[in-house]
This record gives C-alpha cells, structure tokens and sequence, in this order.
C-alpha cells in the first residue's frame, strides 16, 4: 500500500523548507557543483541553473538506489522553474534599487565638443570681396549634482510597489521548491506502483499461461471440451496485453519522475524495493476548517499573491497623484571646468495638472 503523501514528503523532507523566503533578508547561499549525464538545451548555453542549495551538495549519481529524499533535493537542484523564479527576484531586487537611487544626489560628469561650419561664398560689396560663411569650435567641461527636493509622494509610491514585488517575487521561489517537492514526491509514488502493477500484471500473464497449457493437456486427454481453450487463450492474450499497458506505464512514470527531477537522461531510475512503509492508520482529530486555517496562514503562493495586490495599491497610489495636482522641486549644484571655471547652481519648482490628457490618467487609476 502507498503511503499518503502527507505522511511522507512532508515529515521526511522537513529541512527542505527551511531558508524559504523573509522579507528584508536575502542570504546568499553556496551553490552545490552537480553533475548531470546530459544537459538541456538551455543548461548547454547558461549552465546549469542557479538554484537556491538547502543541504549541502547533491549526489545526481543515478546509478545508485535513487531514495525519495535525494530525488526531492536533486529536483530542488536542477528544475529549471526554479531558477526562473530566483531570476524574478533578482529582477524585482534590481528594479527596488533603482526605485530607491531616485533618493539619492545624480551625479553627471559631462564633456562636450561642438564643431559648427556654416557655408558661404563671396559677394562684391563696392569693389570689394567679402567672403561669407563661418566655421567656430567649442568645447566645455563640468560636473553636476541634481536632486530632486519634492515630487508628491511618487517616489514613495513606486519604492513601495518594487518593495513588495521583491516580497512577491521571494515567495514565488518558496512556492516553485514547495511544488518541486511535491511534484517529485508524486512521480516517485505513482513510479513505485506503476512498478508493482507490471509485477502483478507479469504473475497474470504466467497464472494464464499455466491454465493454458492445463486446459490444452485436458483437451488432448479428451477430458475437457476443445471450446475452453479458446476461452483460455483469450484470457492469456488479455493479460499479455496488460502486461504491455503495465510496462507503458512505468516507462511513462520513470519519465515523469526525471521531468520533474530536471534531469535529461535515457538512464533507468534505481528505485529501492523497501522504499514504502506502512500507511499510518491511526485517525486524525483535526477537521478540514483547521488545515483551511493552516493553508491560508503558511501557503506560500497565497502570501505571494497578497504581495502581488499590496504592490498595486502602491501602483494605484502613483496613479492618483498623477491624475491630480503635482509639485516638483529640483536643485542642481554644479561646477564648470572650461572654458570658464566657476560654480553654478539652478532650483525649480514645477506645478503641474492634467487639465485635459484624452484620459489617460483617469484610465491609468482605473
């Protein structure tokens, strides 16, 4: 009998799950060298995928009995899915560093060449040649600090929104390594008894044929009717076609095991014989509004679609500034080198309102 997977992957893989995610800490974590017998198309060009590594390195040894735990922390290593989500996030950390340089002075040093050569010919002005058309060079040379004073509140609006895309973002790769764990632990069960049936299937197929060649021997004897062998055969084809179906499915399963492992590789999977235990039969005394309970206050994809909408009340909160009143104060502090040296400073406040914009803003808070 299987055992149910809330009994297994989930009480056998406990450290797994650690280092998920937290909002303002980001550890960075040694990466583990794993070898694989073959490599996608993408791992060919980018390498192998940069997972987030729990536990050391992984041994993706696949000749060895392959065990339920090294099969979640080789698909933990190597799916693809959660090198993209990790990739999200450091997007999302990227752009939360950009929102938050527009707190900060801009610094620009700046040379400029400008060559100017304007045509022209020659005019006889009272007996005299006068060549028209001119050519000039300039060059200049300085540095300049801006800063912006003031801008109502956007900046704060779009911190806010990178801030808990970031959080999203962060729960995303939580959520892809729980689906990885839960995936592989799947494909491992459904291989296991997809390896039972074509054993049972194989023992069909050699109890048919046994009461094949009885039935046969009888009729010869004369003591059974000719017409119960075709009964006999019919049922030895039967279970040699199920027989075929049985092997199918397993071919079937040991693929979807190494698809949601990561892994690319015509190698059979070693699965060990003595892999399931008993199936806990002692009754559980929570109701289903207690796991309810716990799914809305621990599941990963939910706190990150709740980032997902905290991020747009920021966005909205950008987009109502827009559509109404806005002020902005910027000063610049500058110093020019060539071709004259000297100190030059600029401030400006911008008042501006979108009296008519074919409603854009109004669409942009709606």
């Amino acid at each position: 009998m299987v055992r149910p997977l809330a009994h297994s992957a989930l009480w056998i893989l406990p450290s797994l799950l650690i280092g998920g995610v937290a909002h303002a800490e980001d550890t960075e974590q040694k990466t583990a060298t794993v070898q694989t017998s073959q490599k996608t198309p993408a791992q060919k060009m980018y390498g192998l995928p940069k997972n987030p590594i729990v536990g050391g390195a992984v041994d993706t040894d696949l000749s060895k009995p392959l065990s339920l735990e090294r099969a979640v922390k080789i698909g933990l290593a190597l799916q693809n899915s959660i090198a993209i989500a990790k990739t999200q996030a450091d997007g999302s950390r990227a752009r939360l560093n950009q929102s938050l340089s527009a707190y900060l002075p801009q610094v620009k040093p700046s040379i400029q060449y400008n060559s100017n050569l304007q045509p022209g010919g020659v005019i006889n002005f009272g007996g005299n040649l006068i060549k028209s058309g001119s050519s000039s060079e300039t060059f200049s040379s300085g540095i300049n600090a801006t800063y912006n004073i003031w801008d109502t509140g956007q900046r704060d609006a779009s911190i806010g929104s990178s801030r808990h895309s970031l959080y999203s973002a962060e729960y995303g790769v939580a959520n892809q390594r729980q689906t990885v764990i839960f995936s592989v632990t799947q494909a491992y069960y459904n291989l296991t008894r997809a390896r039972a049936l074509v054993k049972v299937q194989a023992d069909s197929v050699t109890r048919a044929k046994t009461n094949l060649d009885l039935i046969s021997e009888t009729a010869k004897q004369g003591t059974a009717a000719k017409s119960d062998t075709l009964q006999a055969e019919a049922d030895y084809a039967n279970a040699q076609v199920s027989l075929l179906s049985a092997q199918s499915d397993y071919n079937v399963a040991q693929a979807t095991l190494k698809n949601t492992m990561g892994i690319v590789t015509a190698e059979t999977l070693n699965i060990p014989e003595d892999t399931l235990g008993s199936p806990d039969m002692k009754g559980d005394s929570r109701s289903i509004e207690d796991y309810i309970k716990v799914a809305y206050s621990t599941r990963y994809d939910l706190k990150e679609q709740q980032e997902v909408v905290r991020s747009q009340d920021f966005q909205l909160k950008s987009a109502k500034i827009s559509s109404g009143l806005t002020v902005n104060a910027n000063v610049t502090e500058g110093y020019q080198l060539d071709p004259n040296s000297g100190q030059n400073r600029t401030f400006t406040v911008t008042f501006s309102y979108p009296l008519f914009d074919g409603g854009n803003t109004k669409a942009a808070v709606d």
